[in-house]
């Protein structure tokens, strides 16, 4: 009788498991199939195969890829649209490491295989390990992945365009180019943005320089003097694909980021007068070749030698 028992109640707990199984894994996997959201696309074949490196490596394990509605500074809650080309999801959960949802266009593709390679060199202190006994074929199609996740980048563009978003384009801005908002505008600026830039924006700076591209955004070229207020918010706000400019607005409220458009188009509109035709060739004057001096510090003494 004993058996009998214990044998019922262990079907009955298998059936429970089952049950709960099927409710809870296998009926949404069925029925799940949400519509894209807006702009998504499907994986190209490299980026696929990157997704499979992937998951084949754990990655997941400590990288997770959705944003919480309680996450602060992570971009946009996720929404179901955002994985519809996901047949098995890598969402993650411990964050060990960053949160992966907006990872695409963050940084260069070269940035990303130096860091697979070797991730203490670019973070001290990870405990991210080497993947550098990856076929240079299999990084190639891990980094197209990981490039491919959210709206920086191809995902969602399908393009490293970094053309002014439409609700950006017409946009002006509320100040006037008065000295007390300009004053306003710099104090922003030097206090989140001088450190890449410099503080007469000319990003004659030591971190300027070890950044990829190089080196950070000098706003003394002339072409800025072409830049639509909507321009200049949209590249405040929503940073710059490819580079190491993060999201402002992750940070800066609407009225901050228009008091340091405010100070960046008193920066480009203090220089000589350059026609527009031929511009180009002025673009790269402030790129300091080897041996070459920042401006600021031209005529300054020099020291003798053997001091």
């Amino acid at each position: 009788m004993l058996n009998a028992k214990n044998a019922i109640i262990g079907i009955m707990f298998l059936l429970l498991v089952t049950g709960v199984t099927s409710l809870v894994v296998v009926v949404p996997a069925a029925t799940f199939n949400p519509q894209p959201s807006i702009g998504l696309r499907d994986y190209s074949p490299a980026e696929a195969r990157g997704r499979l490196v992937f998951q084949r490596e754990n990655c997941y394990v400590c990288h997770s890829q959705f944003v919480r509605f309680q996450d602060e500074g992570m971009g946009p809650t996720s929404q179901a649209g955002d994985f519809a080309y996901d047949n098995v999801n890598l969402l993650g959960t411990l964050r060990n490491g960053p949160d992966l949802s907006f990872e695409g266009g963050l940084y260069p593709d070269e940035w990303h295989i130096g860091h697979l390679k070797a991730p203490r060199s670019y973070l001290p202190g990870s405990f991210m390990p080497s993947y550098s006994y990856l076929s240079s074929s299999d990084i190639k199609d891990l980094v197209a992945y990981i490039q491919s996740l959210g709206t920086r980048n191809t995902r969602a563009w399908d393009t490293k365009d970094v053309n002014i978003p439409e609700k950006y384009r017409n946009l002006e801005s509320p100040l006037g180019q008065t000295v007390a908002n300009i004053g306003a505008g710099r104090g922003i600026y030097n206090q989140n943005c001088s450190a890449c830039h410099g503080f007469e924006g000319r990003a004659d700076v030591p971190l300027a320089k070890m950044f990829y591209p190089k080196p950070a955004a000098n706003f003394r070229l002339p072409r800025y003097k072409d830049f639509t207020d909507g321009h200049w918010f949209n590249k405040v706000a929503r940073g710059v694909p490819g580079t190491r400019m993060p999201r402002w607005d992750q940070i800066l409220n609407s009225e901050q980021i228009w008091y340091v458009v405010t100070y960046l188009k008193s920066l480009a509109a203090d220089q000589d007068l350059v026609p527009k035709a031929g511009r180009e060739k002025y673009y790269d004057k402030s790129v300091l070749q080897p041996g070459e001096i920042p401006r600021k510090y031209e005529g300054a003494p020099k020291a003798g030698k053997g001091h």
